[in-house]
């Protein structure tokens, strides 16, 4: 992908704090799930890993 010019390189930092809140977040169902051999504990870590990107604010195109 070519960047635009003024464009910064990489994710930005509220995406970089969203991805670590999420999986701090997720970390204690993946642990049930997996660790303690309950699969249905896992479920709830797989949803907050995917609706997390939802929080982060929508993108306005310059053009």
């Amino acid at each position: 992908m070519i960047r635009r010019r003024g464009e910064r390189p990489g994710p930005g930092s509220a995406t970089l704090t969203l991805f670590v809140l999420a999986v701090l977040a997720a970390t204690p169902f993946f642990a049930a799930g997996f660790l303690a051999r309950q699969a249905v504990w896992a479920l709830p870590g797989i949803g907050i890993i995917l609706v997390a990107p939802l929080a982060l604010p929508k993108k306005t195109s310059s053009t």
